[in-house]
């Protein structure tokens, strides 16, 4: 139930054409009986996390109080995608943690059931792992996955961060991560296709 509450939310927010797709661990483990997620845009907006780092990376000079705005130029203007390796929160305990990620690794087809879907308007995938966890478990795996084939074609996996995009926990992660999120992105909009 809860798997498919986040996966609805995540759909309602997808655009028609993917640019950048990131990938990231997992929703949030709930606190206070509430999960903050990503893509629940009745939520107030987040003070510090995920949401709120990839915002002030991509729109500096847009702040807005509204989530919901926040997420509509994200799909709309940027047509940017966030997927999780798990679509359910994964317990806090970093060995169980680092074994459910490994279980949870449907990311492969996750990512060829867009493919099939016409998300992508070229032959190639631009993707940013978020996380130094999930980037050392599903880089070589997503190269080696490279291409994909499915019924509308054959598409390249392009990894865009070859080193971890470390997830923001303090001030010093966050301004990293947000330098760095800006220069991928800077990189990808000045060449268009990956190599």
């Amino acid at each position: 139930m809860i798997m498919a509450h986040y996966e609805s939310l995540r759909r309602a927010h997808k655009p028609s054409t993917i640019d950048v797709l990131l990938l990231a661990e997992s929703p949030p483990v709930p606190r206070n009986g509430h999960t903050p997620f990503f893509y629940d845009e009745g939520e107030d907006m987040p003070s510090i996390g995920l949401f709120q780092t990839i915002m002030k990376a991509l729109y500096p000079q847009e702040w807005r109080k509204v989530k919901k705005d926040f997420l509509t130029i994200f799909k709309e203007k940027s047509r940017y995608y966030l997927i999780d390796v798990s679509s359910i929160p994964l317990e806090e305990s970093k060995g169980r943690k680092m074994r459910e990620i490994r279980r949870t690794g449907e990311v492969v087809n996750n990512i060829k059931a867009l493919a099939e879907d016409g998300s992508f308007e070229s032959d190639q995938i631009k993707l940013i792992i978020i996380g130094s966890k999930v980037h050392r478990i599903f880089y070589d795996c997503l190269t080696d996955s490279s291409p994909v084939e499915t019924s509308k074609g054959r598409y390249t996996i392009a990894i865009l961060n070859k080193e971890p995009l470390n997830f923001p926990r303090d001030r010093e992660s966050t301004d990293n991560f947000i330098r760095e999120l800006r220069r991928l992105l800077l990189i990808t909009e000045s060449n268009g296709k990956v190599h």
